[in-house]
């Protein structure tokens, strides 16, 4: 609960509940690690809620939610649909994914690129394994 919804329904202005400035203050924020990362594509995967993902992350569940949606991770009720669907390895970046398919190798991060896009060499080292 953040402290203006605190205030609003205790009625009360300046006062706070000392378990809601705990909550806050163990909320982290800034870069999100590799290791976060992963943890959040693997979790997502798992179908957890926001909340859960937020609360082995130690960060806000809004913060979940747009990373998820920046990392571009379908829907939950997509999740059950796609059948080939899984964590893969980006072989361009070895990051963790979520791919749609046993076609899908490249993170949408690297697809991005300029380099990508353009057909760059790195596009070749990639498809040749060199």
């Amino acid at each position: 609960m953040t402290l203006s919804t605190n205030r609003h329904l205790s009625g009360k202005t300046g006062e706070t509940d000392p378990a809601d400035q705990e909550d806050e203050a163990r909320i982290r924020t800034g870069p999100w690690s590799e290791e976060d990362i992963e943890t959040l594509i693997e979790m997502w995967h798992l179908r957890h809620s926001n909340a859960d993902i937020a609360d082995v992350l130690d960060r806000a569940e809004n913060a979940v939610a747009i990373k998820a949606s920046r990392l571009s991770l379908p829907q939950r009720r997509e999740l059950e649909q796609a059948k080939g669907a899984k964590i893969r390895k980006c072989l361009r970046c070895a990051t963790s994914f979520h791919s749609h398919g046993a076609g899908n190798r490249i993170c949408d991060t690297c697809k991005s690129s300029h380099e990508w896009r353009s057909g760059g060499s790195d596009y070749y080292h990639v498809l040749s394994g060199r």
